[in-house]
């Protein structure tokens, strides 16, 4: 289970409101005027990496989840502690970006998930002899490739 939220179908906003209270729970939980900014980015970092990665590595989270997400990350990295309108000095593109190409290294919510997911589709076509692909290729592919598949009513949404 580790946390994965159970869904029956396909995953709804409604499904994520415990991880997503937990978020805000957690940034909440430190005082925005105890910490600088690099220590705020360092929670951001932090905090999301943690909490949401396996619900990420296996279901395809609606968009408007991963919108709270980075919205909450920019309050977090933002916003003063005395009023909850904050005014960010920075576009959130550039704070996405990675270190390297003078970025802070946020990782956006949906940009997490797609490469998480497509780290599951990359074993599905390279590595056959796992036991897990083994099984999801007999019960829905069916011997084709996953680049094949279709959606079949009533499958499971992993």
């Amino acid at each position: 289970y580790l946390g994965v939220p159970m869904t029956q179908g396909q995953p709804r906003c409604a499904d994520f409101y415990d991880v997503m209270d937990k978020i805000q729970s957690r940034l909440a939980a430190w005082k925005s005027k105890l910490l600088n900014k690099a220590g705020k980015l360092c929670l951001v970092k932090s905090t999301i990496s943690s909490i949401l990665v396996y619900s990420m590595q296996t279901l395809w989270l609606p968009q408007a989840v991963c919108n709270r997400i980075d919205q909450a990350c920019r309050r977090m990295l933002w916003a003063k502690s005395d009023s909850s309108r904050f005014w960010s000095p920075v576009s959130w593109d550039v704070v996405t970006q990675p270190m390297m190409l003078g970025g802070l290294g946020v990782r956006e919510a949906r940009r997490v998930n797609v490469s998480l997911l497509g780290k599951l589709i990359w074993d599905l076509l390279i590595a056959p002899q796992k036991p897990w692909v083994h099984i999801l290729n007999s019960i829905y592919l069916h011997g084709d490739s996953i680049l094949c598949a279709q959606n079949r009513r009533g499958a499971s949404p992993t």
